[in-house]
Order: structure tokens, then C-alpha cells, then sequence
């Protein structure tokens, strides 16, 4: 009864979300492959590396340049994965757009601090070899771990443009944190990969199964368990709460499981940002309102059409008798 009812929100929410996509402009088209529901997410990994490494003065024109890198960079990243995937019922991102987007945290980064281009041209390297985990049989296996990889260089680039890296090995707290993000990414990737299991073939669940990526996914959250303070990680307590619950209703099918999962996942890691962030500033007026847009934004995630999200609902009800591999590919628009 409780399954049917969700599914049947789903199904709703759905129609009501693409019908608005296929009508949308170009630029909308455009904002959408940016993930919206992650721009909150992207941004404050900038904003946790700045927060440690000037003991949480956010109030500065600095951490604004911060979070304009951080979305950019997250623009590109995805319209660069589009063009690669061509994923079905997207558009494919003109290259030209995607070089004068990247201009801009190009640009910045050397005005911040020169240094800082050389980790630019790492997190550009992994975000660029990322979308191949999809074709690629060994880059698959390992694609969740070249994506929290790619997560923790974004967090080392802002920490660049403050202070010199030979600081930063040197700063504890920091280190730990830059840890805990590349497992807890690492985690929460591996999630979605088991949420994409019906049309990916080449990734880890894929070829491993289900249950396994579900342990070492969860042996790869629990870790920062035991390095980060408590109070950080209890923070975390909705997203764990929340996945015993929906692997209880979804058992048997556990990629249903892991799309509920990865929505919880990605706001609780935001909220887990944020808190850390602020701690040490009186701005918990701002997390509220932050943590609100942040919910909000996460509407858009089925506006995105990808195979899991049909796999979520037409697989269950059997409302459409067609393959991942039977649909077109994306066009450019």
C-alpha cells in the first residue's frame, strides 16, 4: 500500500515535471543539465574549504568570487558530461558555450591565486574522463571513486586561493574534513550508480551487484564516523534514518531503494556543508533559509530525464515496454 502510493506520487510528479521541460527555452534547457538541485552542494565545498581556512569569515567579496567559481565550474562539468553521454531526451551542450562558461572560473582562479591552476587542471582532467564511466569497463568500476576525487580537488582549489598548500598539509582539521568529502562523496556516487543499474552497464553495481555496492557504499559513509566530531556526523541521522526505511519498502528492488536514497543523500549532504560552515558564525538564520532553497531546488531532479527516473515508476507499474538501449540519443539544441 505505502509503495503504491509513493510510486503513484512519483508518477504524478513526473508528468507534471517533464511536461514542463519539453516546453522550456533553451536557456532553460541549458540551467537544467547544471542539476540545479546540486548548486547548493557545489557551492558550499567551496565554501567549507574557505570557512576552515579563514575560520569562518563569510561575510567577504572573497567567498562571493568563491561560490561563482564553484557554480561555473559545476555548469561545465555537466554540460561536458552531456556531450560525452548524450543521454536520453537531452540537448547537447554547444562547445562554445561550455568555453566561455569556463572562462570565468578560469579567470578568477588566476586573479586569485595563480598557483591555484594547477589544481583547476586536475579537477578539469577528472571531471573530464568522469562521464566515461558509463562506456569505459575499467573506468566504470571505479567511476564513484574518480568522482569523490574530483569533489575533494574542488575543495583543495578553494583552500589554494587562501592559503599555500604547504599550510594546508599542515592543518589537521582540514585534512580530516578533505578526507570525510571524498569518502562521503565517494558514497553517496556509488548510490547513484546503484540507482542507474537498469541502464548502465559498465559500473560497479553493474557488474557486482546491488548488495555489494550498497556495503561498501555504506562502509565508505561510515568511516568519517571516526574522524569527524560527533556533532558533525550526527547530522547525517535523516539520511540514515531515512535509507533504513526505504531499503525496508523497497527490498526487491534496491535501484528504487537508491534513487530514494540518493535525493535524501544529496540534501543531508548539503545540510552537513552548511552546518560545518557556519559553525562558527552566528548565521543560523541563513542555514534555515538555505536548507529551505536547498529542498526546493531538489524538485528539478525529476525534470532531468534520465533512465532511473523510468525505471523508478514504468518498470514497477510496466507502463512503457522499452529498453534504455531503444531510446534515442540526445540531439543538439
Amino acid at each position: 500500500m505505502h509503495t503504491e502510493f509513493i510510486m503513484r506520487m512519483l508518477l504524478k510528479m513526473k508528468q507534471i515535471t517533464q511536461k514542463k521541460n519539453l516546453k522550456g527555452s533553451l536557456i532553460w534547457r541549458y540551467l537544467l543539465l547544471t542539476r540545479p538541485y546540486s548548486w547548493l552542494d557545489m557551492v558550499f565545498t567551496g565554501i567549507l574549504a574557505y570557512s576552515i581556512v579563514e575560520n569562518g569569515n563569510l561575510t567577504t567579496i572573497k567567498s562571493l568570487l568563491i561560490a561563482i567559481i564553484c557554480l561555473t565550474l559545476w555548469a561545465t562539468l555537466n554540460w561536458v558530461s552531456e556531450r560525452t553521454q548524450q543521454d536520453i531526451g537531452r540537448i547537447r551542450p554547444d562547445i562554445k558555450v561550455i568555453v566561455i562558461i569556463f572562462l570565468i572560473p578560469f579567470l578568477l582562479t588566476a586573479f586569485l591565486n595563480l598557483s591555484g591552476l594547477i589544481i583547476l587542471f586536475i579537477y578539469t582532467i577528472f571531471g573530464a574522463i568522469y562521464p566515461y564511466k558509463k562506456t569505459n569497463k575499467y573506468l566504470g568500476t571505479i567511476g564513484f571513486l574518480v568522482r569523490g576525487i574530483h569533489t575533494l580537488s574542488l575543495f583543495y582549489l578553494i583552500a589554494v586561493l587562501c592559503k599555500p598548500f604547504s599550510e594546508l598539509l599542515n592543518d589537521r582539521k582540514f585534512l580530516i574534513v578533505g578526507l570525510s568529502l571524498f569518502l562521503i562523496q565517494s558514497s553517496r556516487s556509488l548510490v547513484a550508480d546503484i540507482r542507474d543499474i537498469e541502464s548502465d552497464e559498465c559500473e560497479f553495481p553493474a557488474k557486482f551487484g546491488a548488495i555489494i555496492s550498497f556495503i561498501i557504499a555504506t562502509i565508505l559513509f561510515v568511516i568519517p564516523l571516526f574522524l569527524l566530531p560527533i556533532k558533525n556526523y550526527i547530522l547525517f541521522l535523516p539520511l540514515i534514518v531515512a535509507s533504513l526505511v526505504f531499503l525496508c519498502i523497497f527490498r526487491k528492488n534496491l535501484s528504487v531503494a537508491a534513487h530514494c536514497i540518493h535525493r535524501i543523500f544529496v540534501f543531508n549532504f548539503v545540510v552537513f556543508k552548511m552546518a560545518i560552515s557556519f559553525e562558527m558564525s552566528n548565521m543560523s538564520l541563513l542555514i534555515i533559509i538555505l536548507t529551505t532553497i536547498t529542498g526546493l531546488l531538489n524538485i528539478t531532479y525529476l525534470m532531468v530525464p534520465r533512465p532511473s527516473n523510468r525505471s523508478v515508476i514504468e518498470i514497477i507499474y510496466d507502463k512503457e515496454n522499452v529498453t534504455y538501449r531503444d531510446l534515442p540519443k540526445a540531439k543538439k539544441g
